[in-house]
């Protein structure tokens, strides 16, 4: 099993599989609980203490924001914590279970799959069932969130090709016990689009406004400017858009002035701050992405025409002008 990244360290696949058997007072219950909590905030147990079906064969792959997961399980009660940045998917065979997502009560039927809302979602099944899985953040899907609300919190029917390949996904992923990190991310994300797609009924021409595709990749930009090896081509891959479209879409003086210009006005915001006065500058710029002081000083003069320090100096003296009229 691999081990969970530090906050700021290079994105590390978590890949687990757990078969679970009976064992006195559950004990392996116990154990795959602990292993889930190095990976989601989900929560699994058996129904009932009393029942005699604790038979189980789970599987887990997360890579930031992205996860695939499948489970053939007995009775169990679920609890999850779903995201507004992420789309959950899940899809449930054999048997029905009973899903509360807030005052909806939904019976979620084998064969179909279930849009997640953000936030708290129990479930519980009576009977054995197999449910797969998975979560892509919406910022990596090519259907406007808009466009999701009909699948929202419904059970839909899924073709049986579609519903086997998730399966079989989430299966393969889980048992193979090592994955490399950016074409997972990938894979997992056309999946989830391929998916929302074929349910919406939604034919290749249907797609995002230029307008409405600039602002998810300008807000996918905007989450990530503390990552100094951000690039053109990792934008453009994770849109699933070639580095011409990327420019077209993004307009202007194309995309690498744009994330130029982004870590800028971040870092003009913050040096002007009263709460980061104790901060270094080198320390503000490389939190959004500039590792050379030297050539952030420079990229900052030139765009605003005095440096991070005379800026800084400026709107510290401006804060405490207005703070003792103030008073």
């Amino acid at each position: 099993m691999m081990a969970v990244p530090e906050p700021d360290g290079p994105m590390v696949p978590i890949v687990q599989r757990h078969t679970l058997g009976w064992t006195p007072g559950a004990s392996a219950w116990t154990q795959l609980q602990h292993e889930l909590d190095k990976v989601d905030t989900a929560s699994v147990a058996l129904a009932s203490p009393h029942q005699t079906d604790h038979d189980a064969d789970v599987g887990v792959v997360r890579i930031d924001d992205f996860a695939i997961a499948h489970g053939e399980l007995p009775p169990v009660r679920v609890l999850k914590e779903e995201l507004d940045e992420t789309a959950a998917l899940y899809l449930r065979e054999g048997t029905s279970w009973i899903i509360h997502h807030g005052r909806v009560e939904l019976a979620h039927r084998p064969g179909e799959l279930v849009l997640g809302g953000s936030g708290t979602h129990r479930a519980f099944s009576e009977e054995r069932g197999r449910t797969s899985a998975l979560w892509v953040p919406l910022d990596r899907l090519t259907v406007p969130q808009r466009d999701l609300r009909p699948l929202l919190m419904r059970s839909v029917p899924v073709p049986a090709p579609l519903r086997r390949l998730l399966s079989t996904s989430a299966t393969a992923l889980a048992g193979s016990g090592e994955v490399e990190v950016i074409g997972t991310m990938h894979y997992l994300s056309g999946l989830a689009d391929l998916l929302l797609r074929s349910l919406l009924g939604l034919n290749p021409d249907h797609a995002m406004t230029r307008d409405a595709r600039r602002r998810q990749i300008a807000a996918y930009i905007d989450n990530r400017l503390s990552d100094p090896g951000l690039t053109v081509d990792e934008i453009a891959g994770a849109h699933h858009v070639s580095r011409t479209r990327l420019y077209q879409i993004m307009g202007g003086d194309g995309i690498a002035a744009y994330l130029r210009r982004a870590r800028l006005d971040r870092v003009r915001t913050l040096l002007g701050d009263p709460r980061r006065a104790g901060d270094t500058i080198g320390r503000i710029g490389r939190e959004v992405g500039f590792v050379n002081q030297a050539h952030f000083t420079r990229a900052f003069t030139r765009e605003f025409g005095v440096s991070p320090g005379e800026f800084r100096a400026a709107a510290m003296e401006r804060w405490r002008a207005g703070r003792d009229q103030r008073r």
